[in-house]
């Protein structure tokens, strides 16, 4: 991708603000998938989470899973993305299941909404620990209409 490109791309739609192009995961057996490459969004994955702290974090939150297929490294690849900042991608294994999920429901090019949870992030007089995201989703994947604003 060229820096013009990059600089004028278009921005990815807010999490706050779902429409149509928005969907929601559900399904029967939760698992927890942990997002690949956050060490690359260590900054982004602190403006989200905060400080870190002796304890650490474990903050859920929820994020979208977007479609990559220009990506250089893998036509499969899946985003994970918070507000619009990157904070991620799905492993390899779990980008091609949901890929072809996505392709059976006729979803392409449609934003999966997701709970994650925000893990390490310690701080304490012997070591710091990175920030880490795991998504929390169901399998089967089976589509659910967006929660009512509370």
């Amino acid at each position: 991708m060229s820096i013009f490109s990059w600089l004028f791309r278009k921005s990815s739609p807010d999490l706050k603000q779902p429409g149509p192009s928005h969907f929601r995961l559900i399904g029967s057996d939760t698992v927890s998938v942990k997002v690949v490459g956050t060490s690359r969004y260590q900054k982004q994955i602190a403006t989200l989470a905060g400080p870190k702290s002796g304890d650490g974090k474990r903050d859920r939150l929820r994020v979208l899973l977007v479609e990559e297929p220009d990506n250089a490294h893998d036509a499969n690849a899946v985003r994970v993305q918070f507000q619009c900042e990157t904070i991620g991608y799905l492993p390899k294994k779990e980008a091609i299941i949901y890929r072809d999920f996505l392709s059976t429901e006729g979803l392409q090019g449609k934003t999966a909404n997701v709970s994650a949870n925000v893990v390490g992030g310690w701080l304490d007089g012997d070591s710091e620990g990175s920030y880490g995201i795991h998504l929390l989703h169901r399998k089967p994947f089976k589509i659910g209409k967006e929660p009512s604003a509370e």
